[in-house]
């Protein structure tokens, strides 16, 4: 049995070792205070959802991802990996079954270290797809999709469509960063594509947001 506490180093361990940690801090002191950063104030929130921790997203976003790959039966596809750390949430959330984790990205260098000894416990569990989403063709359905790549339309759009029609009917796509004023063509996307009647918004926690597939 896993549970969601089992993937909270995520959010406590760096990415590297004590040198890179004190490059990562200043980088984001400097990214986000950039005036008196050393006396400026912030908080863990801020670090843990913007920082340099493994994963990208906060505990609230990640518990919404971790609760549609429970709720859901067949397999997951991921596009977008980056440093691993949302990849691990998915396969950890299957554990102790033989549902298959498809992550697509085309880097591969950027992965964790500890994040690449969960892959390779995985096993068959887990497919690498070092590939951009573009030039993947997908063979079989999943009834979870979560993206999370190239913020911009063109590429939103992309990601959703190509991978549509193997989404299985009244199956789940997630999108991470919608409603971010940064990122705004994510939420400009899936409010056209709901529109459009592809799919209906049924949970939303904070810029994570969760889809479900339905007929038009």
């Amino acid at each position: 049995m896993s549970y969601f506490s089992d993937v909270n180093w995520l959010w406590t361990e760096w990415l590297g070792e004590d040198g890179e940690r004190a490059r990562a801090t200043k980088e984001f002191l400097t990214e986000y205070y950039p005036s008196n950063n050393s006396t400026k104030k912030y908080n863990m929130h801020d670090i843990v959802t913007r920082g340099r921790f493994i994963i990208k997203q906060n505990w609230t976003e990640a518990a919404l991802l971790w609760k549609y790959s429970k709720l859901t039966k067949g397999n997951i596809v991921e596009i977008g990996r980056f440093h691993g750390g949302s990849t691990v949430l998915l396969i950890e959330a299957t554990r102790d079954t033989d549902r298959k984790v498809i992550s697509i990205d085309p880097e591969d260098a950027y992965i964790n270290k500890k994040c690449r000894e969960v892959f390779n416990e995985a096993g068959d569990r887990l497919q690498l797809i070092n590939e951009y989403s573009e030039n993947v063709v997908m063979q079989s359905n999943y009834e979870l999709l979560f993206i999370d790549a190239n913020h911009r339309y063109p590429h939103i759009k992309n990601d959703t469509v190509r991978f549509w029609d193997n989404l299985e009917m009244n199956g789940y796509v997630l999108y991470h960063d919608y409603s971010n004023i940064a990122t705004a063509d994510v939420t400009h996307f899936c409010d056209a594509w709901e529109t459009a009647g592809k799919m209906v918004m049924v949970e939303q926690v904070r810029s994570m947001i969760a889809f479900q597939k339905v007929e038009n």
